[in-house]
């Protein structure tokens, strides 16, 4: 008896009870009314209602045939002589009967050799095998083989394969041995479109591991041939109910002690360490340590190490360590470390360590560490390190360090440390750190430290520290800098400076410098410094630059290039002695003043600011309009008044570079009580000062100016 025939027998008698009955078994009662249904199923239906149990060699009984039995009040062996035609003796033994073959429905033994018939040559791990009864074996170095074979019929069919030959069936007579010699042709191969719906579970690493290479080599020749069986028992691959055709057979239900190799799962496979599946599973696999299947798998897969499915998933795969779908995976996968599908993914991936997609990814990847979707990816990703997007995202992508598109976001990018991305940008980007956008963005971007966009800004960025933009159409706001390397349209505020390469629509705001290479139409506000190639707005700032300007700038100096530059030299009824340099342009400039008397008497210095506006009258005439605040010091600087002018004057071109005027002024004095200045002489037209008095905070008389104005 075979290794693996000895151990069903004794697994059969060891779960039997060991209770024994007063009556005969064989004489009990039973009725059975059954149609069309498995032989096992009918024994197990008369083993119920008879409290007894049916011990037998699997191999020699055929349970998956298909019976039909109309027994009603019949005894067992009634029964049984109809089930088996007599074929079979039954012996007691305690609580169970013993099902035996008769003599003369044993076994014969086949032998011979396999032979190439163009060579002659002896052929090794050549395939023979009895379809009906799966039964087969390898020929050895030599090409020689045996077998052994029941004698159910008169005639057997004996099939033998190799791969790269062709296929060959002998009938042989069966009831006695006899040696056989076969010649078999090598195949001529004509290329042709195939469909390949598996892959080989035996060339892979584990496959090598786990398998023999008789087992592989077996597969190799046979792989065309496929069984269907209702079960199959095994303690290890080739040591089971099917033997060494295991792995031809398709099962409803297989259940391997150690471990498993098998065409097919229709239904449940489970085993102790390992299940091998050559082509598809269905429903349900479990298994202590890993289950591999080379087709598709629908259903539930269970693993307590790995589970690997070399076509496409279907379903639910639960793994302590590993799952990995080399096609394309539908459902969950539940992993301890790392999830892998090298096709698409259309699901929830959940893994302790890495989620891998190799194509597409829709629905959810989880992962501890990092999430990859080497295509695109459409819903939730999030990897507490790393975040990875081969193609385009659309969803949500959250990582607690950096996550990385290539191609473009719709949705929403949250990370910690950097987000990265090479496409456009449309949504949310929020980042502890720095962002990263190679083409435009649209929406709102969120960076404390600061951002780079190489295409156009389309929306909100708002950093701690810089911005970089190709272009900006919206909100620009830093406590650094913005730098737009194109043109800008919206708001850019800064804490220090705005620099815009291209053209301004807008408002520009930031504590230091406001610059636009091209055009300014809008506002600029600084704290120190405006700059405007053409400036077609308004500017205030305490330094103001334009090349030209159309519109108006505000500030303590304004310089228009193509502009208003006057350098005045002139006298007012207060000081003799005065300088003023106007810059702008004739819309509006601005003044700084100086003013001085070094007569003892009435010794005072004057420092100011004004603004003023030309109104030209023709080429020659123009009247300038002018408003100005200046500080005067009297007296050695120990007594100080306000004066405030509002003062227009006709303005006489004498020359390009030479031009005189004079004219009038209204001059108001505030905080300026210097009637007790000692020595001070200052006449006021009309009336002389000795007899006029300031006496309240603001007093206030019409004044003059006259003078000269250069270049």
């Amino acid at each position: 008896m075979s290794l693996s025939r000895l151990f069903l027998t004794l697994l059969a008698i060891g779960i039997f009870s060991l209770n024994v009955t007063a009556q005969s078994l064989l004489n009990k009662t039973v009725t059975v009314e059954v149609k069309q249904r498995p032989l096992s199923e009918v024994l197990k239906l008369i083993s119920r209602q008879g409290n007894f149990y049916f011990s037998y060699i699997s191999t020699i009984l055929p349970q998956d045939s298909i019976v039909t039995v109309n027994a009603r009040q019949k005894t067992v062996r009634q029964v049984l002589d109809v089930l088996f035609n007599g074929d079979y003796q039954y012996k007691e033994s305690g609580n169970y009967i013993i099902l035996l073959k008769k003599a003369g429905q044993s076994y014969f033994q086949v032998s011979g050799v396999v032979m190439d018939v163009r060579t002659g040559q002896r052929l090794p791990n050549v395939s023979v095998y009895e379809r009906q009864q799966l039964i087969s074996t390898l020929t050895n170095n030599d090409g020689y083989f045996r077998l052994r074979l029941r004698d159910k019929s008169p005639t057997a069919a004996i099939s033998i394969s190799k791969d790269l030959y062709t296929d060959t069936t002998l009938l042989i007579p069966a009831n006695h041995d006899q040696d056989v010699q076969v010649s078999i042709r090598p195949a001529t191969y004509q290329l042709k479109i195939v469909e390949v719906t598996s892959h080989q579970v035996e060339k892979t690493w584990l496959g090598r591991m786990m398998l023999s290479s008789r087992q592989r080599m077996q597969s190799l020749n046979i792989g065309g041939f496929l069984a269907d069986k209702p079960y199959q028992l095994s303690l290890a691959p080739g040591l089971g109910t099917h033997g060494r055709m295991g792995a031809q057979v398709v099962n409803k239900f297989s259940f391997n002690i150690l471990g498993g190799y098998a065409a097919g799962v229709d239904g449940v496979e489970i085993a102790g360490a390992f299940n091998i599946v050559k082509k598809d599973m269905r429903y349900l696999q479990i298994a202590g340590l890993l289950n591999m299947v080379g087709g598709k798998t629908k259903g539930v897969q269970i693993a307590g190490f790995h589970n690997n499915v070399l076509d496409s998933m279907f379903g639910v795969q639960i793994a302590g360590v590993s799952n990995i779908t080399r096609g394309n995976q539908r459902g969950v996968q539940i992993a301890g470390a790392l999830e892998t599908v090298q096709q698409n993914m259309t699901g929830v991936q959940l893994a302790g360590l890495l989620v891998v997609t190799e194509g597409n990814a829709n629905g959810w990847q989880i992962s501890g560490a990092a999430a990859y979707a080497k295509k695109n990816m459409e819903g939730v990703q999030f990897g507490s390190l790393w975040n990875h997007v081969g193609g385009n995202m659309g969803g949500v992508q959250l990582s607690g360090g950096i996550s990385t598109i290539k191609g473009n976001l719709k949705g929403v990018q949250f990370d910690l440390l950097a987000g990265i991305i090479e496409g456009n940008a449309n949504g949310w980007v929020i980042s502890g750190g720095v962002n990263y956008i190679g083409k435009d963005q649209y929406g709102v971007m969120v960076s404390p430290v600061g951002s780079i966009t190489k295409g156009t800004g389309n929306g909100a960025q708002i950093s701690s520290f810089l911005h970089i933009n190709g272009g900006m159409k919206g909100l620009q706001t830093t406590g650094g800098g913005n730098i737009t390397l194109g043109n800008q349209s919206g708001i850019q505020v800064a804490g220090v400076t705005n620099f815009v390469k291209g053209n301004v629509r807008g408002l520009q705001v930031s504590s230091a410098l406001n610059y636009s290479k091209d055009t300014l139409q809008g506002l600029q506000v600084g704290g120190i410094l405006n700059y405007a190639r053409c400036m077609k707005g308004f500017q205030i700032g305490l330094v103001n630059i334009a090349d030209t300007s159309t519109g108006y700038s505000l500030g303590l100096l304004n310089i228009v290039r193509k502009g208003y530059f006057k350098t005045s030299l002139y006298s007012t009824e207060v000081l003799p002695f005065n300088v003023a340099v106007k810059s702008g342009t004739k819309k509006l400039y601005s003044m700084l003043l100086l003013g001085f008397n070094p007569d003892e008497s009435r010794k005072a210095i004057s420092f100011g600011y004004g603004m003023g506006h030309v109104f030209t009258l023709n080429e020659k005439l123009s009247i300038a309009a002018e408003v100005t605040g200046q500080n005067v010091f009297w007296s050695n600087w120990k007594y100080d008044t306000q004066l405030y002018r509002f003062q227009s004057s006709l303005q006489l071109r004498l020359a390009k570079w030479v031009t005189v005027f004079a004219g009038p002024s209204l001059v108001i004095n505030v905080h300026g009580d210097i009637s007790d200045v000692p020595g001070l002489q200052v006449r006021v037209p009309g009336k002389p000062y000795s007899s006029f008095k300031w006496d309240d905070d603001a007093s206030s008389w019409f004044g003059w100016q006259a003078g000269i104005s250069l270049f």
